[in-house]
């Protein structure tokens, strides 16, 4: 079903509130690399317990939007108006604001580097796009019952654009549905879902509240030392002169430590998926001051 919604309006963002929408569906999957990330952070974000700030690129977006489609329209030769899209799969209220759409999906991307971007010259390459542009445009193939999604990357700078045919993936179409089928009955409810590990759990415990300050007081104290410690071994790199020497109970040693390969200037690596050759994930703690 089609609706005559103006995107960004206050009814526009009403009806997002009550409808899955796809932008939303890498958040559901947890693969979205912004915030909403998480089942739990989306949640927050459509019952009003956080808000999204508009930020300056997406306001360069939805200024450049306009001018994109204009591109690709006079390219095409054919109108792609925006509009917003619902459709109903097992009592789940799936929604989509479109970029256009005629027969065929648009969906408009426009990064900052225009040409130069990773997300340009990955189109260049033949390279899948980002997980998260993969589920938001699947959900809105799902929506509108489309064959085919024109994901158009444009560079206002050129007035150039790069555009990358989606098909339908009923695969990962399923998974969208999966997800949204775990969420929704958390919205209606208005229960928070369970934390995953992306998410910021409140701790309020005693034990945890005691040692955190201990921690907080402690690493207050070690921040101020090392800052003391930098100054100092500037002077003493400075008295050394350029020469490995000892005395006082420390030992200065002098040594030259060769510089880090860069990969990405490497030409016969231009292309080349270097993620198959990582080794395998680990686990790493990080704790700072509020």
């Amino acid at each position: 079903m089609r609706h005559e919604l103006e995107q960004g309006t206050e009814e526009w963002l009403n009806f997002r509130k009550s409808h899955c929408m796809a932008s939303e569906a890498p958040a559901v999957l947890e693969e979205n690399p912004w915030f909403p990330m998480t089942q739990l952070q989306l949640w927050e974000l459509k019952t009003g317990l956080k808000v999204v700030e508009v930020n300056e690129a997406m306001r360069r977006g939805s200024e450049l939007e306009p001018r994109a489609r204009k591109a690709l329209e006079q390219a095409k030769g054919k109108k792609f108006p925006p509009c917003v899209v619902t459709r109903e799969i097992d009592g789940i209220p799936l929604g989509a604001s479109l970029d256009g759409f005629n027969k065929v999906v648009l969906e408009i991307k426009i990064p900052k580097l225009g040409e130069k971007s990773q997300l340009w010259l990955r189109l260049m390459d033949g390279l899948s796009l980002p997980m998260q542009y993969q589920i938001q445009c699947q959900q809105q193939l799902l929506v509108t019952e489309a064959k085919e999604l024109w994901f158009w990357v444009y560079d206002p700078i050129s007035n150039k654009g790069i555009i990358q045919t989606i098909l339908p993936d009923e695969k990962l179409q399923k998974k969208i549905i999966k997800g949204w089928k775990k969420f929704y009955p958390y919205l209606e409810k208005g229960k928070a879902p369970p934390a995953s590990k992306k998410d910021f759990v409140t701790r309020k415990d005693s034990e945890w509240l005691s040692t955190a300050k201990r921690w907080a007081v402690l690493n207050k104290k070690i921040a101020a030392l090392a800052g003391e410690e930098s100054i100092l071994r500037d002077s003493l790199i400075a008295l050394a002169d350029d020469q490995s020497c000892e005395g006082g109970g420390i030992r200065f040693k002098r040594r030259v430590s060769k510089g880090r390969v860069s990969y990405t200037k490497i030409p016969e690596l231009d292309g080349v998926d270097l993620e198959k050759y990582r080794s395998k994930s680990f686990v790493q703690y990080y704790i700072t001051r509020k």
